[in-house]
């Protein structure tokens, strides 16, 4: 990863235990926020509506299957479209 990927890829780990309340060191780019965590479809809610705001993107309904881990939550941001 480029070092501007890496930078997002930690600022979007740091925004997801936020919204999550989950520590960094529980968090790898595959565990899921679900299975792993026992995180809420409320709080993945959430976590959409604050990537959202921060890198002013619209993220499809559809895609929130795929912010399941930090990696899907890395791949929808980065290919979201600017609003």
């Amino acid at each position: 990863m480029t070092e501007v990927k890496v930078e997002l890829y930690e600022e979007l780990r740091d925004l997801v235990c936020d919204v999550l309340e989950l520590e960094p060191g529980e968090v790898d780019g595959t565990s899921s926020f679900v299975d792993d965590h026992g995180v809420d479809s409320l709080s993945l809610i959430e976590l959409v509506s604050q990537c959202e705001k921060r890198y002013r993107i619209r993220i499809a309904e559809s895609q929130l299957k795929t912010m399941l881990t930090l990696d899907g939550v890395y791949h929808v941001v980065t290919e979201a479209e600017a609003i």
